[in-house]
């Protein structure tokens, strides 16, 4: 392995410090978000900045006795982000999601929800929540979702909803993320209307939201070229200390 790939590996872990993995730990829900994926009951639609994004419509008849699952991807390199839902769902054998039938059409995400915006090319992201919506609407729906994990590593297996409008979960806050795989399973079961007030929507009362995810916190990554920097004066301090370890030692 080169020396420079070295410093990049280096510099990456360095990002990445002091990050943290939420334990479906509930936050107080902030609604100025950077980048918004919304999941509703007949579509998906993802929005970035002052709501520049794009839309994918859902013609699915949600049953109680299924596990379905959903899957973001995000890449600063390209500034693209792709979701999807899935039917027919395969687990891995950590019981997390693994394959599943895409309900925007077709076995894999050719047809996904797809979206590039230039400005979010070389950007990270520091904070990731997720907000379970239930109990908007009569008859009322529960959503609850379960086996989430992020970038390969398992966050939780219970987050569940709450009446309007719903509970927020902190899946991520730490260093900035230059890539993002967040996928989960959830379930969507008929509930009781607790005569909470419904919020005022545009378009059919029908249209209401699942589960929100909610990226924070963004910002530009180094170059690589900072992160060889950091790691050249990182192995200079360690050569520093050995050197002088050495003298003591004669």
């Amino acid at each position: 392995m080169s020396l420079r790939s070295n410093f990049l590996r280096l510099g990456g872990a360095m990002l990445l410090l002091g990050s943290s993995l939420a334990q479906a730990t509930p936050v107080v829900a902030n609604s100025s978000v950077d980048a918004l994926l919304k999941l509703t009951t007949t579509t998906a639609a993802y929005s970035v900045g002052s709501g520049t994004g794009a839309q994918k419509n859902l013609a699915v008849n949600w049953d109680a006795s299924k596990t379905y699952a959903f899957k973001y991807v995000f890449s600063a390199s390209t500034g693209t982000s792709l979701f999807n839902v899935y039917s027919s769902v395969t687990l891995g054998d950590d019981g997390g999601f693994k394959s599943g039938w895409s309900l925007m059409g077709g076995s894999g995400d050719s047809n996904a929800l797809k979206f590039a915006n230039a400005g979010m090319k070389g950007q990270g992201y520091s904070q990731i929540l997720l907000t379970v919506e239930d109990k908007q609407k009569n008859p009322a729906l529960d959503v609850d979702l379960f086996g989430l994990s992020l970038n390969g590593k398992r966050i939780g297996d219970s987050f569940p909803g709450g009446v309007y409008p719903g509970i927020t979960y902190q899946l991520f806050n730490g260093g900035h993320l230059a890539d993002i795989t967040l996928s989960g399973l959830f379930k969507v079961k008929a509930g009781s209307y607790d005569g909470t007030p419904l919020p005022v929507y545009p378009g059919s009362a029908n249209d209401l939201a699942f589960f929100d995810i909610g990226l924070k916190g963004a910002g530009k990554l180094p170059e690589p070229t900072s992160l060889a920097l950091i790691g050249i004066a990182l192995l200079g301090a360690a050569g520093s200390r050995r050197s002088k370890k050495f003298k003591q030692v004669r």
